[in-house]
Formats: C-alpha cells, structure tokens, sequence
C-alpha cells in the first residue's frame, strides 16, 4: 500500500524569513488533524514568480504571497473573490490540477481585506467588553453589506461612519481602504513618505464613497495631535514608524505637562490602531498608543485572519466546520513564538 500523498503549501516573498505565516498553517494542520500537509517559506523575488509556480508538482496546494508578489500573481491566474477583482492585489493562489496538465489553474482570492477587517473588529470588541466577539468570518472574506458593516461597526467602533487614518502607500494599503469601506468609514486621510503615492490612493477610497485627504509622513503626529481618528493603520513594514511612535511620545508628553492639556487627556479617545507589523513585539507604535490610553494591536491578528480563508481555500475544509476555538489556540501560539 502506498502511503498516503503529501500536500504542500508554502509563503512566497522577499525577504521573508521573518513570516509567521508557517507557524499559523502548520499550527492549523495539527489542531484539524492533517498529518500529511506540510507548509514552508520561501524566498521568491517578482522575476522568479512564474519560474518557481512551473517548477511544482501537484502535491501544491496553493500558495500564500506577500511582498513583493501581491500584484505580480495578478497576471498568472483568475481574480476569484470581490477584493482581488476589485484592488488587482491578491495574497492567495489556489491551485486545481487538470489530469494531463503539469501546470494548474489558478484561483487568487485577496484575503487581507477581511483580515484587516477582523482584526480591527476584534481589537476593538475585545477592548471595550472584554471578552471575545463571535465575528462573522465567512461573510467578512467575500465583502460585507454595507448595512451589515454599519450596525457591527456602532457597537465596536461607537460611530456608524468611523474616521480612518492610513499610514503607508503599498499593496496594503489598498486592502486597508477595502477594509474601511466595510466598516462603513466617511473619511479618510492618506499618508505616505511620497505625497503623490498617497494621491494615487485617494481615488480607490473615493471610489468606495469616502472622503479623503492627503498628508505626508512627517505631519502625521500633528494630525494625530490636532484629530480624532477612530480607526487608524500603519502598513508600513517592520521599525518604518518607529519614529513616529518616539514623536508621537514626546509631543504629546510635552503637551500634557500643563494642568489643562492633562484634563484634556483623559477626555482624549485614541480610537484603535492596527500595526500590521508584527516585529518586534509589541512594535514601538503600539506601545505608544497604548500608553495613551488608546486600543491598539499588531500585525500578528491581521495574519491570524487572513489566515483562516487561506487554510480553508487550499484544504477544502469549510470554515464553518473548522473548530469554534481555531483561532485562539493559534493565537496562543503565536504569542509563544513572539514572546
């Protein structure tokens, strides 16, 4: 008898030593019972992409892509869900093997949108309740209602047309308007190191009926100082916003020197921040935000739940049918290997 086949998955980008990805989907497999799924990392740059899809087999299951790969895969396969069509950025690439073809059809779904999504929802709950939020997941990977969006968003985010800040201008910074537009956002501002990138954005937000404005990187803590911003998410990759973390800190423990600057403080709402970086941990930004009373979180909760969709598309199990306590006992582990 011959043993049973393996099948694979794996992370491609660059670098991407660094990804927790592995430790999710692996973590997965074993809590589902999957003894003969394997899933890695590998470092893959844009040119190398089509090479290394022509040099697998059809033990691939699919794969998981993160910089600089999210736009790259666009042009190799079929958009296959709202967000990828809708942005041209995709995370996930599905394989089916046709008998007698040595390369597989290739399905690409954008599940970041709702793992941005979710972990802003999550966050957010749990900071005001105390106690884990029975989200939707299915509903958030295919797009949200509007309607659907604007009553989760009154009980998280105390508003029905939150106002966002986005720090950063990449690949995911779109699925970060995406993901605003599902919580039903009114405005958003867009900040980016290059002024004209944060202005090519401003149309997809726009697209997505928000209105929006546009700052550079350095007056981000003014903005910060001067607003209150009810959701706000850097994209920027590891230590980029340390700095504004350390600005943030001294500007506004100079301002609350003063008796009335320290009364308007505690009546200050920080709103809450999702870093997508997730190292170190926690990054310099969430502790900053933190300590100002807001609600933040790391980027380790956006890959949490990007995860899920991933896992459920490349094993076929439905996430309905995936155990209620998944993500938390993933997340448990997560905390180890951060720790």
């Amino acid at each position: 008898m011959q043993p049973p086949m393996l099948h694979h998955a794996a992370v491609l980008g660059s670098p991407i030593a660094h990804s927790l990805s592995p430790v999710i989907h692996n973590t997965a497999y074993r809590i589902l019972g999957l003894a003969q799924w394997q899933y890695s990392a590998c470092d893959v740059q844009e040119h190398q992409l089509a090479d290394f899809i022509a040099s697998l087999d059809s033990s691939w299951a699919g794969l998981s892509l993160t910089m600089p790969l999210k736009q790259t895969i666009m042009d190799m396969g079929e958009p296959s869900n709202v967000w990828a069509e809708k942005l041209g950025v995709g995370n996930t690439a599905i394989f089916t093997w046709v008998h007698g073809s040595s390369r597989p059809r290739i399905a690409i779904y954008n599940t970041d949108v709702a793992g941005i999504y979710m972990a802003l929802q999550h966050a957010s709950y749990n900071h005001a309740h105390s106690h884990a939020h029975n989200h939707n997941l299915a509903q958030a990977y295919d797009g949200i209602t509007n309607a659907n969006a604007q009553r989760a968003n009154i009980s998280t985010f105390g508003t029905s047309q939150p106002r966002a800040l986005i720090i950063g201008s990449g690949n995911t910074a779109h699925s970060a308007i995406a993901a605003l537009s599902t919580l039903s956002c009114g405005s958003v501002t867009l900040a980016a190191r290059s002024v004209n990138k944060a202005y090519a954005l401003a149309p997809l937000a726009q697209n997505f009926g928000m209105d929006t404005d546009v700052i550079a990187l350095q007056q981000v803590v003014a903005a910060l100082i001067d607003r209150e911003y009810d959701i706000v998410i850097s994209t920027l990759p590891p230590h980029a916003a340390d700095g504004l973390a350390h600005e943030l800190e001294q500007a506004m423990g100079a301002a609350h020197q003063g008796a009335r600057h320290a009364a308007s403080r505690s009546s200050r709402q920080w709103g809450t921040l999702l870093d997508v970086a997730y190292a170190p941990h926690p990054t310099a930004l969430v502790q900053a935000w933190n300590a100002l009373g807001g609600c933040a979180v790391g980027g380790e909760e956006m890959l949490l739940f990007q995860a899920l969709p991933q896992l459920s598309y490349m094993t076929g199990i439905a996430l309905e049918n995936m155990p209620t306590t998944l993500s938390e006992q993933i997340r448990q582990k997560l905390q180890e290997v951060l720790q």
